[in-house]
């Protein structure tokens, strides 16, 4: 018979893997370096729809009212890497990706920049919508974080908010980070010394949200 000698050493590195498990991202291209700057439509002909977007790994819907849902990969503006997720589209046009979280706590944060209309970042138990938080400043990039408490979700969803023709939404998204906890670990966190490849100021941290959703907004911009 085989023994198996378990070592201070092996347990260490066990609870290291643990953890880095922990804090690792659940998302694929997160941070939107894969797919492509074609346009890509969903929602015409018109009715509810959803299918690929434009970025790989990421699934793409259309509400079913005009504007469609479009996603295409841009060059400009981005805040890490070479690309960056441009969407447009009418109320609850948007993307998302549910690649699950079975923690108690999951938490994701995301780099936006709203051209026009309003846009919202969620996460959904069901997949579909649920809990987010709301992002209207327009004009310049916002690091956003929103976290679940009280079981796992499949993932997030983002997605814009406009009310219709009357005022579409057109935002970019970059740096979009997945993870078990209550605090996002994201690299992007410019708490954590991140330097962002932008020259204005920007609003960090301006809406954060615990489910039951509190949001606290504090604008740091001026």
């Amino acid at each position: 018979m085989k023994k198996l000698m378990v070592t201070s050493q092996s347990v260490i590195l066990l609870a290291v893997s643990l953890i880095g498990l922990a804090n690792a991202d659940l998302l694929s291209n997160g941070n939107f370096e894969q797919g492509t700057t074609d346009w890509v439509s969903v929602g015409d002909p018109p009715g509810s729809q959803t299918g690929p977007s434009a970025f790989t790994g990421w699934s793409q819907r259309d509400n079913g009212a005009y504007p469609i849902s479009q996603t295409q990969l841009v060059t400009a503006p981005v805040i890490e890497g070479n690309y960056t997720a441009h969407i447009t589209g009418s109320r609850a046009d948007g993307i998302y990706q549910y690649p699950g979280c079975g923690g108690p706590d999951c938490t994701v944060s995301a780099w936006v920049y709203v051209v026009s209309g309003q846009m919202i970042l969620g996460l959904s138990p069901t997949q579909s919508m649920f809990d987010y938080v709301p992002i209207s400043h327009t004009g310049h990039w916002e690091y956003v974080t929103f976290s679940w408490s009280g079981g796992g979700v499949d993932g997030p969803y983002i997605y814009g908010w406009g009310e219709e023709a009357t005022s579409p939404a057109d935002f970019y998204v970059d740096c979009v980070w997945f993870n078990e906890g209550s605090q996002s670990t994201s690299p992007w966190d410019p708490s954590t010394g991140f330097d962002p490849n932008i020259d204005a100021n920007f609003i960090a941290n301006p809406l954060s949200g615990v489910y039951p959703l509190t949001v606290n907004f504090t604008d740091q911009s001026t």
